[in-house]
């Protein structure tokens, strides 16, 4: 039996993690556009990216990724991450 209560099929996120992950993606697009990085040297260094998933962040759909795998693949490409809170 269905239950009766509405389903969110996009719950809420909060605007500092949907810019968190914009400049991530961004920063990773760069990186990878500047020094030629295929997805398959990408996989050797971080075993769980297909490259599918790089695809998919280089099409801009990064925002369908977590804030820990974007960090993740950017730190595996060389990208520095610093995050400051004020």
């Amino acid at each position: 039996m269905a239950s009766s209560r509405p389903c969110i099929p996009n719950p809420y996120i909060p605007v500092s993690v949907s810019q968190m992950k914009d400049r991530l993606g961004e920063a990773i697009v760069r990186r990878i556009e500047k020094d030629g990085i295929t997805a398959a040297e990408i996989g050797r260094r971080y075993r769980s990216v297909r490259a599918g998933d790089i695809s998919k962040i280089r099409q801009g759909d990064w925002a369908l990724f977590g804030i820990n795998r974007l960090v993740a693949i950017a730190e595996t490409i060389g990208v520095q991450v610093e995050i400051v809170v004020q």
